[in-house]
């Protein structure tokens, strides 16, 4: 009976002992956010922490952290070549003007020629022009010829606007998330009023417009044989308010984007085409049969959970945290070295596979609370280690899912502007333009420029046995004419703003001005 009554003790005491570490966490990740995030607190209110000492140097490991994490995925990002301005150039020349005397020797002040080049990137002040262009009639004397010259080249049917503001239209909202409200009173400013209805009008219609080749590029995106995914929620306001959920999904080829009303295996199955490979988070909704091939897990996932627990558990934490710095040192020199799959999958297996044994044997020596933060990093970790290791059986297999993440960097910076979709059709018109704009960004090609030239040839009946032509990496830019992009004037400058600028004074003087002749200089 005594016995009994101790074990039970015993058992109390153990409980009481994993509460007080999971308090002891949860106060030390508090007071982390509370004391650690807020730059904005003098030093005064810093000051008032109870253990200084112990913030700073969970501060300091907060800060390991992160560096240790940004070195991990450096050099790991698609690099963007940087193209040469495209913007119009006009060129500016400078004559000395006339009428300017050299106060020692009375001579003129002649131009010598071209003496320096200064470059000057300026904002032209009339952004937008009105344009009336004047039909005229052709006929012939007999009358069996008579036509009017035709009009400009519409995006849209029945509009006054020309493609290239639709697509300006556009591209402000969904590719640099300037919302149409701020439009309105931006164009308002140019003196261009335009009611905001009349613009959603215009991006809705587009959106129908290009709805063929937003197919187009989901159906291909759905057959490449390497495929990552991942969901968002977004706010959608139809009679009332609620989460919707806009699923990316990335391959070589393409990105492409969908908005659906739940987020289960069922949307998983649907959205996933049955690629070979497939990178993904934990998410429920990737599990049973939703991917078809082999299923590969994120593991910036796990190692993200480890970052958490070092407040708590820093000595362990920051052990793992070194294995996977490791681990993605490897996957650098695979992106430095250009290896293909065959050499990737051969680098992993010599140098990532050791390491990833060194972190399972790692997390096996440890035994926190199977509550706290430390363990539920490694529950994660022993669960879905299959497939957070799926990558070192194929060399096609990126380590993470963080490409796909990136991408909804974008998306949620338009979100935070825009707040949420009011219809059904927003939603379409939404998806489908991140998918052209993130496709675009991903082969490289201008936004502007593809926007207006195919939103041309679709509205003139451009035909769809030779739609594969206006996909992103098919499309090809038509060369410029150079008088649109080059031009010359002559800068007027007055006397009066040479001598100013160029400090003359005393050293030269106006012909208006010149000394009376008993004064003057000899000829």
């Amino acid at each position: 009976m005594k016995q009994d009554k101790i074990s039970e003790l015993e058992g109390i005491i153990a409980e009481l002992r994993a509460e007080i570490i999971l308090l002891k966490e949860e106060n030390a990740r508090l007071r982390q956010e509370l004391y650690g995030r807020k730059s904005e607190k003098s030093k005064k209110e810093k000051s008032d922490a109870k253990d200084p000492d112990a913030q700073r140097k969970a501060n300091d490991l907060m800060r390991e952290a992160r560096k240790i994490l940004r070195e991990a995925d450096a050099g790991l990002k698609e690099e963007v070549s940087r193209e040469k301005s495209t913007i119009p150039i006009e060129t500016a020349r400078h004559r000395v003007p006339q009428g300017i005397f050299c106060g020692s020797c009375g001579g003129e002040v002649k131009d010598q020629g071209l003496a320096h080049r200064a470059d000057e990137v300026d904002v032209v002040s009339k952004l937008f022009l009105n344009r009336e262009h004047l039909l005229h009639r052709g006929a012939c004397r007999c009358g069996e010829v008579n036509f009017v010259m035709p009009g400009p080249e519409r995006g849209l049917e029945k509009t006054i606007y020309s493609p290239r503001f639709i697509a300006k239209l556009i591209a402000d909202k969904f590719g640099y998330h300037f919302p149409i409200h701020r439009q309105e009173r931006y164009l308002a400013d140019h003196g261009l009023h335009i009611h905001r209805q009349v613009l959603n009008d215009m991006i809705l219609r587009a959106s129908r417009q290009f709805e063929p080749i937003v197919k187009r590029i989901w159906d291909l995106n759905q057959k490449e044989s390497v495929q990552q995914c991942d969901e968002s929620p977004v706010c959608v306001v139809l009679e009332q308010s609620k989460d919707f959920f806009l699923w990316c999904l990335l391959s070589p080829k393409a990105i492409t984007f969908q908005m659906t009303e739940r987020r289960n295996q069922e949307e998983a199955a649907r959205i996933l085409g049955p690629a070979d490979l497939t990178m993904t988070d934990g998410h429920c909704a990737y599990r049973g049969k939703a991917v078809k091939g082999t299923h590969g897990m994120c593991l910036a996932h796990a190692r993200r959970m480890f970052v958490r627990s070092i407040l708590s558990f820093p000595a362990e934490s920051m052990e793992a945290i070194n294995l996977f710095k490791d681990i993605y040192a490897v996957e650098k020199i695979a992106r430095i070295d250009r290896l293909d799959p065959d050499g990737r999958l051969a680098l992993r297996k010599t140098i990532t596979v050791p390491l990833l044994d060194k972190l399972w044997e790692t997390v096996q020596m440890y035994n926190p609370p199977p509550r706290s933060s430390l363990g539920k990093a490694i529950k994660y970790l022993i669960k879905h280690w299959q497939k957070l290791t799926a990558f070192t059986q194929d060399g096609r297999l990126p380590v993470d899912n963080n490409a796909v993440e990136r991408e909804f960097k974008e998306v949620k910076l338009g979100v935070k502007n825009f707040l949420f979709a009011q219809s059904e059709m927003g939603c379409e018109a939404l998806a489908g333009f991140y998918t052209l704009i993130a496709t675009l960004k991903l082969h490289q090609k201008p936004l502007m420029d593809y926007l207006t030239d195919v939103m041309i040839k679709l509205e003139s009946g451009w035909p769809n046995s030779r739609l594969d032509e206006l996909l992103p990496w098919n499309w090809q830019a038509a060369s410029r004419e150079v008088e649109e992009t080059l031009t010359y004037r002559e800068h007027i400058v007055s006397p009066e703003q040479v001598i100013a600028r160029r400090k003359l004074e005393g050293k030269v003087f106006l012909k208006t001005a010149m000394p009376a002749a008993a004064t003057a200089p000899p000829a």
